[in-house]
């Protein structure tokens, strides 16, 4: 056997190992789903609808790019006012942007919300493409999820309880106004 020989055949191994772990590493990092999603979500009421892209695609073991479309049964104008400035103060891997002015509302990564604006009419294979285009993206988005959903989700004291609620105030580890 020759040497070069053998490096080949142990760079196939490594090789696939690699993918083994990554997609092993997928799943541990993504762990989040449409349940988790949901739970704080309804915190804020009855949700009638919802579309949910979060977690690991189980047909491909590829980390999904987050969007959360919803539409509640009761939508709460206090709600509706606070949800916007939690999620576009989050201060994540990623920026992230909150349409609440239409009957179904979105929670999303600025770049998902860019890419679908920009598809020509019809396409529906934005989310797909970046799936399989942007791992990375798709990774750091989806566990800037996990922490903005525990903010939306702690929101439920102000909201129900009539009190004012304004962005950084409910989250003592949040400060608009934090230097780095």
């Amino acid at each position: 056997m020759h040497s070069g020989e053998s490096l080949h055949e142990t760079d196939e191994v490594d090789r696939s190992g690699v993918e083994v772990e990554a997609s092993r590493l997928r799943r541990a990092v993504l762990v989040i789903g449409s349940a988790e999603v949901l739970r704080a979500l309804r915190a804020h009421g009855t949700i009638a609808w919802f579309r949910i892209s979060a977690g690991v695609d189980p047909l491909d073991s590829l980390g999904r790019p987050p969007l959360v479309v919803l539409r509640y049964a009761d939508p709460q104008d206090r709600v509706r006012l606070a949800i916007p400035p939690t999620v576009e103060t989050f201060e994540g891997n990623v920026a992230w942007v909150a349409d609440v002015s239409a009957e179904n509302w979105n929670l999303e990564p600025r770049r998902v919300r860019d890419e679908l604006s920009g598809a020509a009419p019809g396409y529906p294979g934005v989310l797909s493409d970046l799936k399989h285009g942007d791992q990375d993206f798709c990774i750091r988005a989806t566990r800037d999820l996990e922490l903005l959903l525990a903010r939306i989700e702690r929101l439920h004291d102000g909201v129900r309880g009539g009190g004012p609620v304004r962005a950084g105030h409910r989250n003592p580890e949040f400060s608009p106004h934090r230097l780095h």
